[in-house]
């Protein structure tokens, strides 16, 4: 176990590297975005959240990024496809829990097996959804001070237009 100890007298205990080796390949990124998420505010003081963080980037790097290369490396298909499938399924979710494994899958769209090659594409892809959600909500935000400027006569009617059909635009391909 690794142990942080809070300034209150208690203390944070989480899993030590070792083993976590011994978990599923994903495991490890699942668990560093819960706790990134769920967990890391309610440790009190920042001091304690930063040293948290930084065991927690260890991890990825030690044991989460390893593991994942090692599963998606494997001459043996069924264990690769179940990973993939399951690697599938959090960049449907939660795309940013894999960004590390990003250039790994970028390799296995050349892979021979089809259902592979399917798998890391469709995983890709849900990455390039998820570029577009967050360009999109950019477009939002910038949309609403447009608007705002617009009403105020700040800019012409067919510079907003042009910025309204644009994330129109992006709407749909984003919903599509």
């Amino acid at each position: 176990m690794r142990i942080f100890n809070k300034k209150d007298g208690g203390i944070i205990q989480l899993i030590d590297k070792e083993k976590m080796m011994e978990w599923p390949p994903e495991l490890p990124l699942i668990f560093i975005e819960y706790i990134r998420n769920e967990k890391l505010k309610n440790y009190g003081s920042k001091a304690v959240q930063n040293e948290v963080n930084k065991y927690l980037d260890e991890v990825i790097k030690d044991v989460a990024i390893p593991l994942m290369a090692q599963g998606l490396e494997t001459n043996e298909t069924e264990k690769k496809i179940a990973l993939l499938e399951r690697i599938e399924e959090i960049t449907r979710k939660k795309t940013d829990m894999a960004k590390p494994v990003k250039p790994y899958l970028e390799k296995l769209t050349n892979d021979k097996n089809s259902k592979v090659k399917q798998l890391a594409e469709k995983s890709l892809n849900n990455f390039a959804k998820a570029a577009k959600r967050k360009k999109l909500e950019e477009m939002r935000k910038k949309m609403k001070q447009l608007e705002k400027d617009w009403l105020a006569d700040k800019v012409t009617d067919e510079q907003y237009a042009s910025e309204r059909k644009k994330l129109l635009k992006l709407q749909e391909e984003v919903n599509a």
